[in-house]
């Protein structure tokens, strides 16, 4: 994020000295300014708007077309009426694809700023309050709890393991079933996962359609028992809806790891299990 607002800085203050750099020039040429300066100082306006809005490649494609454009009138005024190019013809050809560059920049470098902080909102509610549904502790407690199991393993010697599960299809069973009716099969999920481990096994809800167990005194042989016995479970989740028994199939990525000295820390740990991920096929 640090990089981020560096780069806002630079790109802002290159777009800044862009517009003086225009409206200087124009104010110096005001006697031979004409329409045609006009209507491509309005242009270049446009350009920052759409760049803006959109991307820097949509940006790049627009500009484009307006450089094609511009630079077809110029070459036709030339063979035509003959007439000379100056500066003043070509400096629109160079300064539009410029502004376009530094506003993607720009906007880039602001939007992933805007998605870091609503991701930062994010998690912080969850860090805040425990899951309504399964009633399961949420990231914090999960960090919590795994650092303090990190340094007991480490000070006794313990094996310790984690695991991540992960819903496949989670928004496609939003769409299928609808909220309500998929908070039944998550709430299913995780009593499925608490009958899968053992007392002293803690089970967590890190998002919607994540799930995370911390496995104290258990090596991934030990795993591999739990995920089986786990993924057996949720192969046919069963709901009862008033008189109705429905059954919902459900895919799963597991991914673990097992503690060693070389995990440092429990965000470490976390993320070494979330790569395990990739290759739950």
């Amino acid at each position: 994020m640090k990089k981020s607002n560096e780069y806002i800085d630079m790109f802002f203050m290159l777009l800044m000295i862009i517009i003086f750099t225009i409206t200087t020039y124009l104010m110096i040429n005001s006697k031979d300014v004409m329409m045609k300066e006009y209507i491509l100082y309005s242009i270049t306006f446009l350009l920052i708007l759409i760049t803006y809005a959109t991307s820097i490649i949509i940006g790049l494609l627009v500009s484009s077309i307006f450089v094609f454009t511009y630079g077809s009138y110029i070459l036709y005024q030339s063979m035509v009426y003959s007439k000379e190019n100056s500066f003043q013809d070509y400096f629109w050809i160079i300064v539009l694809p410029i502004v376009v560059f530094v506003v993607g920049k720009l906007s880039a470098n602001i939007k992933e700023i805007q998605d870091t902080n609503k991701e930062l909102r994010s998690e912080t509610e969850k860090l805040v309050t425990i899951d309504p549904v399964t009633g399961l502790q949420n990231t914090k407690g999960f960090y919590i709890d795994l650092d303090a199991e990190m340094s007991r393993a480490k000070r006794y010697g313990f094996n310790l393991s984690i695991m991540i599960c992960k819903i496949q299809y989670f928004e496609e069973l939003m769409n299928i079933y609808g909220e309500q009716k998929t908070q039944k099969i998550i709430k299913k999920i995780a009593d499925e996962l608490k009958k899968s481990n053992r007392n002293e096994d803690k089970i967590y809800k890190l998002k919607e359609d994540v799930f995370a167990v911390i496995l104290p005194n258990t090596d991934l042989i030990g795993s591999e028992v739990v995920k089986d016995r786990f993924r057996t479970r949720v192969d046919d989740v069963i709901v009862n809806k008033e008189e109705e028994i429905e059954h919902y199939h459900i895919n799963l990525k597991i991914g673990m790891f097992q503690y060693s000295e070389k995990v440092t820390n429990p965000f470490m740990f976390k993320e070494l299990a979330e790569k395990e991920l990739e290759f739950d096929v």
